[in-house]
């Protein structure tokens, strides 16, 4: 039963950990390549869309979305991990909480990612990007979305 109890602790705590968590990536001169249609990451060498869609997705859609995109000549985009989508948040910026250099135009909004909220089921993580942080949403719920590469 004490293992039991630790076990549920733990994943309590790391729920805790994650839910509603600021990210800390401040963005210096130079970390963006902003290209037409596509903002490159030299930190983490992932490339973005540098506009995302006027439309909003559920979770499903998002994913289908990112995977039939076509953009600065690549066909291999899709919807960011969590931990990817937190990695372009400037919680030094108010709303909308990323660089503007690298990213003009990105409305203050909740933006889905492809990780499950594991703890419950039909459940995924988005990252608001009017105060930097991240929270699960049901996956029917409506939020904006930025592919990756």
């Amino acid at each position: 039963m004490p293992r039991l109890l630790l076990a549920v602790a733990f994943v309590g705590l790391a729920t805790v950990a994650l839910f509603g968590t600021r990210a800390a990536a401040l963005a210096p001169d130079g970390r963006y390549v902003v290209d037409t249609d596509t903002t490159t990451d030299t930190v983490t060498a992932l490339t973005w869309q540098q506009t995302p869609p006027e439309a909003s997705y559920d979770q499903a859609a998002a994913n289908a979305y990112c995977d039939g995109l076509a953009l600065g000549g690549h066909e291999d985009w899709r919807l960011p991990s969590l931990h990817e989508l937190l990695s372009i948040v400037d919680p030094t910026r108010g709303g909308p909480t990323i660089d503007s250099r690298g990213f003009p135009s990105t409305p203050s909004a909740y933006y889905w990612t492809r990780t499950p909220y594991a703890p419950v089921s039909g459940l995924g993580w988005t990252v608001s990007f009017s105060a930097g942080t991240s929270f699960p949403q049901n996956e029917s719920v409506a939020a904006r979305v930025r592919c990756v590469r």
